[in-house]
């Protein structure tokens, strides 16, 4: 790799393994060449390892009263650490002025219940699951946690597509807009089909290898009514759209059997009527599936 080129990556504090990802190596190459230039990583001193959190000055942030998070800010820390140390030395925060727990959850915890009954401010009495941090979460607010964090990938992943269909230029409505494959045998998984529930850098990945169409135009690809002429832009995404050559490509369709044939779009209704009648073939009325036809009376 060029000095320039990773430096470039480096300054937006892209990682080794998204660097990797970008232009097609592994990480543990893209560190090899980050050595012999004599560069660092972006996010070096952030995921350095800082050693252990001294238990007095720990107590005595407790006995001030603070919260987890007014530790983890103190102290430089993430709120997992702060509460990996906490459990290590035993010591349980007061829970001041941060959120408290619903009424019954410590009963419910205690007795080793999953799911139970809490009351949630949001939803009134509802059905609550136990998390695996311990706490217990409404599950209507869990869904609709769901509901939007896809809407907003998918909002991302649309506008970063183009935001509208290749075909038709549609661009009003995002529920409409699908991503469809150039190439069947690289698809890894459909985005459609509970692919939002990945991360957001494997769904980026995947959706370099389609291109948007609305509903009415995808119909049409996947059942060879029409066709695109594609020219997909192989772009960096993220900060930087750095697009390259346009490779070209007939797409109809990604169903099962890879290469489809190239189907020519349909003709007006003004041509086909202009067509002449195919002939019919002067071994038709011998073949035998139509002798049993007519010998049954079905014709």
């Amino acid at each position: 790799m060029d000095r320039p080129l990773l430096e470039r990556f480096l300054s937006e504090g892209l990682s080794f393994a998204e660097i990797g990802r970008r232009v097609g190596l592994r990480e543990a190459t893209v560190g090899y060449w980050a050595r012999k230039h004599g560069l660092k990583p972006a996010n070096r001193g952030k995921h350095a390892r800082r050693g252990g959190m001294a238990r007095d000055r720990l107590e005595a942030m407790v006995d001030r009263g603070m919260s987890i998070t007014q530790i983890a800010v103190a102290s430089g820390r993430s709120k997992g650490a702060v509460r990996h140390w906490l459990a290590s030395y035993g010591l349980r925060t007061k829970g001041g002025r941060g959120a408290r727990s619903r009424e019954g959850a410590r009963e419910a915890r205690e007795a080793g219940l999953t799911i139970a009954t809490l009351s949630c401010p949001r939803h009134g009495e509802s059905s609550h699951v136990r998390e695996p941090r311990g706490y217990y979460r409404c599950r209507g607010c869990r869904q609709e946690a769901v509901v939007r964090r896809r809407r907003k990938v998918k909002a991302i992943l649309v506008r970063e597509a183009g935001g509208c269909c290749r075909i038709c230029g549609y661009d009003r409505c995002a529920a409409a807009l699908e991503f469809h494959h150039l190439d069947p045998e690289v698809k890894e998984f459909g985005v459609a089909q509970g692919g939002m529930a990945r991360s957001i850098e494997h769904l980026r990945a995947e959706v370099r290898k389609c291109i948007l169409l609305c509903s009415n135009c995808h119909a049409e690809v996947e059942s060879g009514t029409s066709s695109v002429d594609a020219q997909p832009k192989v772009a960096i995404w993220g900060s930087s759209m750095a697009e390259q050559d346009p490779v070209k490509v007939k797409v109809v369709g990604s169903s099962p059997t890879p290469r489809a044939r190239f189907r020519p779009p349909r003709a007006s209704p003004a041509a086909r009527d202009a067509r002449p009648a195919p002939p019919q073939h002067p071994l038709d009325h011998a073949h035998p599936t139509t002798q049993r036809v007519r010998a049954r009376g079905l014709e």
